[in-house]
């Protein structure tokens, strides 16, 4: 576990949000507070809630008439008050922001080892997949290994899964999505890291030993040992976004880049694609203020591609040409595919998506509704039409911040947040 990192946040943290009183979620919506740490406490007071609920203690009377229609429904909907008016009493905060903290920070560094020991609690055999499912929820970001989990699931009508099995069903996953990454895809999944980092930390970029942590946690040797080379050679204790990008380029380009002092090596011309200029402002603030124009970053790629994206298929497919999230199935087999309908006639909603997501983020409808829109396709259609009408990029994000990260309560650091927003930013390159 990275606890120096751990360690200084928790201490930041218990400052801006001391002990002395009670805390709703509404309170970790304030600075300094990360998102991805008031993701779990907010998850992690749900959880208390809905136990709470479950031994509420009604009184009962052999004068009133308990079963009633009328008095179950009052019993409801004063558990549902109690759901929404949630709060850590005093003496309950602090180990509670310290497992947050800790569980979170983890996660951010080793996601598979993370998720792993998180799941499986207090040496369970075996978890149903619906409780699997419930306590990958307590994360944020990384949602590629949440979604292809779920559908594995699915697919193969899983009941319950033992430790040894998930475990490697995680890294296989991982393996899968992150093996043909560039330097721009790995700086993407990143983000959160950096921003996690930059909080806490006086020197700009983060730690190699926590990156090295990061890259041998999704097993790719060759970078850890860049990594550590140099750290070893050069005495590099903190890479910044631009050294890790030259880190990240292919070895011959680093065997052919002089070897340079790091306060002598020029500022690279451009910042990364979701780090604003000098670090000043976290990617889950960018909605706030509006993004660069998206000429000016790279393509999507990374975290941005969807799982059931895959790359042009030979006529002859074989297994690496099935989609991605289809690729980490033990029973995968290659098929012919079969001849591709006629496209169906063009309607107001699909004609209002091809205007303002473009063909590529129109073909997500389904997707984009269920995971952003919480399966309201009315509000989907809704925002594209507001969408429609925004006159520039800095309202269009407005609307996307407000109408559907923050009402839908999405996180906007995953695959699906990423490629909706892209899809909308495009039209105003």
């Amino acid at each position: 576990m990275p606890s120096a990192l751990a360690d200084a946040l928790f201490d930041q943290l218990l400052a801006s949000f001391p002990p002395e009183r009670a805390y709703a979620p509404a309170a970790f919506e304030r600075e300094p507070m990360p998102p991805p740490v008031a993701h779990f406490l907010t998850r992690l007071l749900q959880r208390r809630i809905e136990h709470e609920a479950e031994h509420l203690a009604w009184p009962r009377s052999p004068w009133l008439d308990h079963e009633h229609a009328d008095v179950r429904r009052a019993q409801q909907a004063l558990a549902e008050a109690l759901a929404r008016h949630g709060q850590y009493p005093p003496e309950a905060w602090t180990p509670a922001l310290r497992q947050a903290v800790d569980e979170v920070t983890a996660y951010l560094v080793r996601p598979v080892s993370t998720l792993a020991a998180f799941v499986f609690q207090d040496g369970e055999a075996a978890v149903p997949s619906e409780v699997v499912e419930r306590r990958l929820g307590y994360f944020a970001g990384y949602g590629y290994l949440h979604e292809s989990v779920r559908m594995y699931f699915q697919q193969k009508n899983v009941g319950e899964i033992d430790p040894a099995r998930f475990a490697e069903l995680l890294r296989h996953i991982d393996r899968q999505m992150t093996q043909d990454y560039d330097a721009e895809a790995w700086l993407r999944l990143l983000a959160p890291v950096f921003d996690l980092a930059r909080r806490v930390l006086p020197e700009a970029g983060v730690p190699v030993w926590l990156l090295r942590a990061f890259f041998d946690d999704k097993q790719a040797e060759a970078i850890t040992q860049r990594l550590q080379t140099v750290q070893e050679r050069r005495g590099l204790e903190v890479l910044d976004a631009a050294g890790l990008r030259r880190l990240l380029e292919p070895p011959a380009e680093i065997a052919a880049a002089p070897e340079v002092d790091r306060a002598a090596r020029p500022a690279p011309a451009a910042t990364p694609p979701d780090e604003p200029p000098q670090g000043a402002v976290p990617l889950w603030q960018q909605f706030q203020h509006g993004f660069a124009p998206a000429a000016q970053r790279p393509a999507p790629s990374g975290p941005s591609r969807l799982p059931d994206e895959a790359h042009p298929q030979p006529s002859a497919p074989t297994r690496e040409a099935l989609p991605r999230w289809m690729q980490f199935r033990p029973d995968a087999a290659p098929r012919t595919p079969a001849p591709a309908p006629a496209p169906p006639a063009p309607t107001a909603l699909t004609t209002l998506e091809r205007t303002v997501l473009g063909e590529a983020g129109a073909r997500h409808r389904d997707l984009f509704v269920r995971h952003l829109f919480g399966g309201d396709g009315d509000a989907y259609e809704r925002v594209l039409r507001r969408l429609d009408a925004a006159p520039n990029w800095a309202e269009a994000s407005r609307i996307i911040a407000e109408n559907v990260f923050k009402k839908n309560q999405v996180d906007i650091y995953s695959d699906l947040a990423v490629r909706f927003t892209d899809a909308a930013e495009a039209r105003y390159a």
